[in-house]
């Protein structure tokens, strides 16, 4: 048997996720750390690591995170901080945080004060891979990014990155007499900004010149008008599900306790906040309690079976209720609703017979309708701790189920998703959840 001092805490196993996603992250292509930092564990804890992503591939991403996080049983959230940041978090005991930040692509500027006026994509920086200046661009983006954000040359981590940056010049190798000579152009580039040789607008000015040299196409003022003009038309039209906080996870995945013990921590903390069962939506209207029973003639079939065969009739009575308790819930902070739309919107989840999962017709466009709501809450445990709970739904049905949660998430933007990991206690659950999604007063 294991000692006790062998068995990892809370925070070990976060740093074992981090461990897992940041290696992972690089060998699958999803994408580049931008600037480098330490790999001890004390430093993890602290400030934050910065990604270039593919935006295309930020639902993979965050399917990596969900399975790391799964076998390490760590709760993770996602946050959508600006226009184009996303945030991953993993959470650690003592709300300690490992934090990981999403970039579709590198702010610079020029040799003017005015930011944002030109872009590195994420598909510029590949192809710059591709003709084997990886290396070398991230050190120039370094350099750039110290202008951008007027930082201290002399600060003790800027003078480490620096540092790093110029020892892994000194080790790119030469391919076709090219790339040495620009290697070593950036080297001195960086050992002059660390000695104080150059000034911050003076490296950027050589290192604008550089990536020019190395023919790295930046994306100018205009395309990064767009982009923010884009997402922010984008944001007008997210979040109209107001104060409902959907807590969505496959069957004995702990919600019916999860939500109990919020309700009591709600209560403590004297919270504007209530609960809301999701099948009251549709369970108390007349004309689908009538439906219901007439074509549930056989006592045998499980009501949650019964309403994943009425799945299309299910949909468009609960979607007018949906509407009308987010009107009534704008006087609230939080509404927690337990369960929502897409698990009553896939068939082949609980009927008991041997059939393929099959989305209702019309799946995708009848998601658009659902005003997606700002917060939400999934439920994570392994299929071991599910099954031991209650045994209702095949493994591939679980999987399915987590995978279209996240893509809801991520397809409608939605600004906060907690994947709070239910193997702790209900009152660790309810503090963790109160806490990230602002509701826990800080003195608590």
């Amino acid at each position: 048997m294991e000692s006790k001092s062998n068995i990892p805490t809370s925070e070990d196993k976060a740093w074992l996720a981090f461990k897992d996603c940041s290696s992972a992250l690089e060998t699958g292509k999803l994408a580049v750390e931008l600037r480098p930092r330490s790999r001890d564990e004390e430093t993890a804890f602290s400030g934050d690591y910065d990604y270039l992503m593919d935006s295309s591939r930020f639902e993979e991403i965050v399917q990596l995170f969900f399975r790391v996080c799964i076998e390490n049983e760590v709760s993770f959230q996602i946050l959508r901080r600006a226009a184009f940041k996303h945030q991953i978090i993993l959470l650690g005991s003592d709300e300690r945080r490992i934090i990981f930040e999403f970039w579709p692509h590198a702010e610079l500027t020029t040799d003017t004060p005015l930011k944002g006026i030109s872009f590195l994509t994420y598909q510029r920086f590949v192809e710059a891979c591709e003709a084997g200046l990886r290396e070398e661009t991230l050190a120039l983006l370094f350099v750039c990014h110290l202008f951008f954000k007027r930082k201290d040359p002399s600060h003790s981590q800027v003078q480490w990155r620096l540092e790093n940056f110029s020892g892994r010049m000194s080790r790119v190798v030469p391919q076709d007499g090219l790339k040495a000579p620009l290697a070593d152009k950036i080297r001195e580039l960086l050992v002059s900004l660390k000695l104080s040789r150059l000034t911050l607008a003076e490296a950027n000015h050589v290192a604008l010149g550089l990536l020019s040299e190395a023919e790295i196409v930046l994306a100018r003022q205009g395309f990064a008008k767009r982009q923010r003009m884009l997402a922010k038309m984008g944001r007008i039209f997210r979040g109209w599900g107001a104060r409902i906080v959907p807590c969505v996870g496959p069957d004995g995945s702990g919600k019916t306790y999860f939500i109990t013990s919020v309700l009591e921590l709600v209560q403590q903390q004297s919270i504007n906040a209530s609960t809301i069962r999701f099948k009251k939506l549709f369970r108390r209207n007349k004309i689908y309690s009538h439906i219901n029973r007439r074509y549930r003639k056989s006592r045998d079939i499980a009501a949650n079976s019964a309403d994943e065969q009425l799945a299309p009739f299910l949909f468009w009575v609960a979607l007018p209720a949906y509407w009308l308790e987010i009107l009534k819930s704008l006087n609230k902070k939080a509404v927690f609703m337990d369960r929502f739309f897409l698990e009553f919107m896939v068939r082949g989840y609980r009927e008991n017979e041997v059939q393929a999962i099959k989305e209702i017709p019309g799946y995708s466009w009848l998601c658009r309708l659902i005003f997606e709501p700002r917060k939400l809450i999934v439920l994570t445990a392994d299929y071991e701790l599910i099954a031991s709970r209650k045994e209702e739904l095949s493994r591939e049905a679980i999987l399915d189920f987590y995978m279209r949660y996240i893509s809801f998430a991520v397809d409608r933007k939605i600004t906060n998703v907690l994947f709070l990991n239910t193997h702790g206690s209900g009152s660790q659950l309810a503090e963790t959840c109160l806490s990230s999604i602002g509701l826990l007063r800080r003195d608590h």
